[in-house]
């Protein structure tokens, strides 16, 4: 006997609207499997944003009844760019729905911030070197991942600036800062960066907006000779376009890297890396404020700067 044909119900973008948060719940009786398809129009719920893609169970239809399912997507949330030029036309994500309850609800949203990985955080603070007592700027406040990190690693005696210019994703970074007892290390400003920063003598800065290259000016002012500057920015060309402002703002020993962290599976039978991995996050820029002179050391840095960017 031949076992019976799986069925599968297909979920379609059809209710995926641009611009909004958009969702729908579907009846899964007599279904083995569900399927999700990803295109380029669900992809662009929010114009040039990432969305969220959140899959939730409930046994009936109330809107409050629906759980977040875990591992059903790599985890409760799904990220889906905002760009699919590069994939094929369309992806489908298979869920099996055995043991999964009767209704099953997607949910696409905009994805508010990028959040920092300890990856990164971790490289940063080393890099930059960041420690008790410094003052440490940041430009990109978020939810406030970053700026906990930095607020635990300056200590009692150090103090974190971060500038935000939306009020309600500042709120949530103060938030979410209080919950570690660490708000009252960090001064929160509201502010379009565009106009600069008001403190002039920061030990470090990080930066960490959409176009960082326009501010490298505003962020030299604010730097200390031989401070340090990060940013973190998720594609090459980004990263082309800061590292030209940071040499024609007098900036040196530039670098530029990636953190790819692969898990391995503990088991002494068969070791081998685990089946999902977090991969490209962003590539982080690290560079030196620098103040050009005729000493050998200096005008050696002032000559590859300039160089450099003829080149």
């Amino acid at each position: 006997m031949h076992a019976p044909a799986k069925r599968g119900v297909l979920v379609t973008p059809a209710s995926f609207t641009a611009g909004a948060t958009a969702s729908g719940y579907i009846d899964t009786r007599g279904f083995d499997y569900l399927e999700i398809e990803i295109t380029a129009a669900t992809a662009n719920v929010v114009s040039n944003s990432p969305s969220v893609l959140k899959l939730m169970e409930s046994d009936d239809t109330e809107t409050t009844n629906f759980a977040n399912i875990s591992g059903a997507v790599g985890g409760t949330d799904f990220t889906i760019g905002n760009d699919l030029t590069n994939l094929p036309n369309q992806r489908v994500l298979g869920v099996a729905l055995q043991g999964r309850k009767r209704y099953i609800r997607c949910d696409v949203s905009p994805r508010t911030t990028q959040i920092m990985y300890p990856k990164d955080i971790g490289f940063i603070l080393v890099t930059m070197g960041v420690g008790p007592g410094q003052t440490v700027m940041e430009a990109g406040t978020g939810s406030g991942s970053m700026t906990t990190a930095l607020a635990y690693a300056v200590g009692e005696t150090g103090r974190v600036i971060t500038y935000e210019v939306k009020p309600d994703t500042q709120n949530l970074a103060i938030k979410n800062l209080k919950r570690f007892g660490l708000a009252s290390r960090a001064d929160f400003k509201l502010r379009d960066i565009q106009h600069g920063f008001d403190e002039t003598d920061a030990d470090s800065f990080f930066l960490d907006v959409p176009n960082p290259y326009d501010y490298i000016g505003q962020v030299r002012a604010a730097l200390k000779p031989g401070g340090y500057f990060c940013s973190l920015s998720p594609t090459f060309n980004q990263i082309e376009k800061v590292l030209y402002a940071l040499r024609q703002h007098n900036f040196a020993f530039l670098e530029v890297c990636e953190i790819l962290l692969r898990y391995f599976k503990p088991e002494p039978a068969r070791i081998r890396p685990t089946d999902r991995m977090v991969a490209h996050t962003g590539f982080l820029v690290f560079a030196r404020k620098i103040e050009p002179s005729e000493d050998p050391r200096g005008k050696e840095l002032t000559d590859e700067i300039g160089s450099t960017h003829n080149n």
